[in-house]
């Protein structure tokens, strides 16, 4: 914009002075309607001053949003990128056993950042931050299947469900958490409870970094 403004506004002031000069050669009185178009006369100047400025005023503004785009850029690329899925996998029932486990969701969906451990069900926050955290929990047949989602060993919610007459019960909950590095999160089975999945991924276990604090 500052490469054609100024040089439009001057062909403008020229055109109109050059106009005015040959009217004046042909008639004792100016051409006023086609000065006043073309913004001929001595305002032409002060025209020119007001692109000036709203040009350096717009530059200015540019540039400073350009800075705020580079900032947030920075912002995005330096904050931690944590967030993980994964589902119980193989085709049954886990449990029933006489004391709770630590459910093991081996086959992982999505993993960034590498947190979670497939080998053991455990997400360990790498940074302090804010986590959200999701479990579903699938049963068939008879009984009942409770799962609970714990942080560092203290338990934090609760998913169950209750034989209604369905073959099939499912339930689940989510928490958001603040979590320091190193703190641990997982689920767990409770006694005499047994939990279901297939092909299709009825159990899993998910989250994710809000923000870091």
């Amino acid at each position: 914009m500052k490469n054609f403004a100024v040089p439009l506004v001057l062909l403008c002031c020229l055109t109109a002075t050059q106009t005015q000069k040959s009217d004046a050669g042909k008639q004792s009185q100016p051409n006023t309607k086609s000065a006043s178009i073309l913004g001929a006369g001595p305002g032409c100047y002060h025209d020119i001053h007001i692109v000036l400025m709203e040009l350096r005023a717009m530059e200015a503004r540019l540039k400073a949003a350009e800075s705020q785009i580079a900032e947030l850029g920075r912002v995005n690329r330096d904050r931690p990128k944590i967030a993980f899925s994964a589902s119980l996998g193989g085709d049954g029932d886990t449990g029933p056993f006489g004391v709770e486990i630590t459910l093991v969701y081996k086959v992982v969906f999505t993993n960034i950042g590498n947190a979670y451990s497939p080998n053991t069900g455990i997400f360990t926050a790498p940074v302090k931050g804010v986590y959200y955290f999701r479990m579903s929990i699938f049963a068939r047949g008879s009984g009942f299947t409770n799962a609970q989602l714990l942080k560092n060993g203290e338990r934090i919610i609760t998913a169950d469900s209750h034989k209604t007459g369905d073959p099939f019960e499912n339930s689940s909950n989510g928490a958001s958490l603040l979590l320091e590095a190193g703190d641990q999160v997982y689920t767990r089975l409770w006694s005499g409870r047994h939990i279901f999945d297939n092909a299709n991924h009825h159990s899993t276990f998910s989250g994710f970094l809000l923000f870091p604090m």
